[in-house]
């Protein structure tokens, strides 16, 4: 079990995160996990060695706001969130339009999503 989580809506999101850049947090990344309803996602946090963990979960049809505009790095997970889950980042003032670690030339989208692959991660279901 994940210690130091904190359960926020979507709708919380940038007003906890300006909270944390106002008591100087760390963003360490973020995890995105597809639950099959939807996207359960964990930003990490560090101040002085102390870790923090804000958790949302979002439908997939939602859009989330991008931390980039408060913490630059913060658009490397972004990205990999939309590469790899089809997470919809909005705001992303860096954005590789999902090229950003995959190619034009890979045959699935959004590898991790589960309505692209089957029970093994590494097995493509035919379209």
């Amino acid at each position: 079990m994940l210690a130091n989580v904190k359960e926020i809506s979507k709708e919380e999101l940038l007003t906890e995160v300006q909270e944390l850049a106002a008591q100087h947090y760390r963003l360490i990344g973020i995890t995105g996990t597809d639950t099959g309803v939807g996207f359960d996602l964990l930003y990490h946090w560090d101040k002085d060695l102390e870790l923090l963990n804000l958790r949302l979960q979002i439908n997939y049809e939602e859009e989330l706001p991008s931390l980039a505009p408060l913490y630059l790095c913060a658009f490397v997970s972004e990205n990999e969130l939309q590469d790899f889950l089809g997470v919809k980042v909005v705001n992303l003032p860096i954005n590789y339009q999902k090229l950003f670690l995959l190619s034009e030339l890979t045959s699935v989208n959004t590898p991790l999503l589960k309505k692209a692959v089957g029970n093994d991660p590494g097995e493509v279901k035919p379209e």
